[in-house]
């Protein structure tokens, strides 16, 4: 019960200064791929095999929204 006390005291701002690192890295990361594919866009068109791995490249966008979840559900199993 402390514990659930504990979090709802938290100001949100601290709440997302813990997931603020990993949603830069990701940010970064897919800025990079964006940049990256687009250098390769010729490349990717000729040989679609490569396309495949678009994919998991995109995978990472998913990662930003778990962030979010785990925020949203760590807060409504505190009774928020």
């Amino acid at each position: 019960d402390e514990e659930i006390h504990d979090y709802l005291t938290r100001p949100p701002l601290l709440l997302a200064r813990h997931r603020v690192g990993w949603l830069s890295l990701f940010l970064c990361s897919l800025s990079l791929t964006a940049l990256i594919m687009n250098g390769f866009e010729h490349t990717l068109s000729r040989q679609i095999e490569l396309a495949y791995f678009v994919p998991l490249l995109a995978g990472h966008g998913g990662n930003t929204g778990g962030q979010t979840v785990g925020t949203v559900l760590a807060a409504m199993s505190s009774g928020v």
